[in-house]
């Protein structure tokens, strides 16, 4: 990844902290109450930590955020990370042929678990070893649009083979794994690094509140020292990076977002984004823009989101009631429909789009 990209990622992370807080910094009382804002780089993406604390002096608040992004790295490289040489994951993914036992950290058995009863609940709308097909479209590599290609029906299904998350099995503390099957947890792992993070901060008492973003993830932890809620902006489609469409009220919760304007390539005036619906191994039609979901973990609302934004709002409303998730989903003519549990929580800000039940 580019530095200038880097930098883009650490802006945009900062702007989006700003949003969130609302500048909490006024609302903060006394010598002892404090905020912290802090920000980093991992896991492909901007991190941000915005900690209220109380009795906690500014060496010792910096001292505390850069453990937790700490924490956060460790997983990605440790743990969840396909590119990182030596991770578990990329250790799997590049075992020799007939190992297909494979033993598995805590960490990755839940995130294991928990993604195939995401992929069962929604007939596959999320499938961790779609990667051979993601690899084959390309729309994530830092190439111009001009350089990418519509790849051949044949190769997709060709890849398709090797996919499955059907196939795989957890037995105790082991994976059983077909050869030739890769893992990828890209559409759930930045959710699980704030269930990470939410446990981090448990362990500090003096740590009152707080806001925590990994990419399109953020966790609202605590309190803001005002009492109010946390406001969280909801990113504009159809703006630039950093641009918020709506705010969304809440208190302690995992927000997570995808969408198509995230990663694509154009060809021929056709957008091709980059999450692929494994139907049809083409970038998915449903008519949304972007999903929202509010959930009571990480990587649920991670996980959920794409998988949402594969099934469409309709299909997805029951899947939100067996998750008791809620959710802001934007159709590509600019609707907005949001779940009843947050309705009276979510304003729009910005100008062309209007609520689905608005006359």
């Amino acid at each position: 990844m580019s530095k200038d990209r880097i930098k883009s990622l650490l802006g945009i992370t900062a702007m989006v902290a700003a949003a969130a807080s609302i500048i909490a910094v006024s609302y903060i009382t006394g010598q002892e109450k404090r905020e912290y804002k802090s920000y980093d780089f991992a896991m492909g993406t901007a991190l941000s930590a915005d900690i209220y604390t109380e009795g906690l002096d500014e060496a010792k608040e910096k001292t505390f955020n850069q453990r937790l992004f700490q924490e956060i790295k460790k997983l990605d490289t440790k743990v969840i990370s396909w590119r990182t040489s030596d991770s578990e994951v990329y250790n799997i993914n590049n075992r020799k042929r007939g190992y297909n036992n494979v033993p598995v950290s805590k960490d990755l058995k839940e995130l294991i678990e928990l993604s195939l009863n995401i992929g069962n609940t929604t007939d596959g709308a999320l499938d961790i070893t779609l990667r051979p097909v993601i690899n084959v479209w390309g729309i994530e590599n830092e190439t111009d649009s001009e350089n990418f290609s519509i790849p051949d029906k044949s190769l997709l299904e060709e890849e398709r083979k090797r996919c499955g998350f059907e196939k795989i099995k957890i037995e105790n503390d082991r994976l059983l794994i077909p050869d030739d099957m890769l893992l990828d947890f890209g559409a759930v792992g930045k959710g699980y690094a704030l269930d990470k993070a939410r446990l981090f901060l448990k362990q500090e008492n003096r740590v009152k509140g707080a806001v925590i973003s990994v990419g399109g993830s953020i966790m609202t932890y605590g309190v803001r020292p005002d009492g109010e809620k946390f406001s969280i902006g909801i990113r504009d489609p159809e703006g630039t990076e950093g641009d918020v469409m709506g705010v969304l009220n809440v208190g302690e919760a995992f927000i997570s977002t995808s969408g198509s304007y995230e990663k694509y390539k154009i060809k021929d005036g056709k957008i091709y984004h980059h999450i692929i619906d494994r139907n049809t191994l083409y970038p998915s039609q449903t008519g949304l823009k972007s999903v929202t979901v509010i959930a009571s973990n990480g990587a649920l609302s991670d996980g959920l989101s794409t998988a949402l934004f594969n099934l469409g709002v309709e299909k997805s409303l029951p899947v939100l009631e067996k998750y008791n998730a809620e959710a802001i989903f934007i159709t590509e003519d600019n609707k907005v429909i949001v779940t009843d549990g947050i309705k009276n929580d979510f304003t729009i800000c910005a100008d062309g789009y209007k609520l689905y039940s608005d006359k």
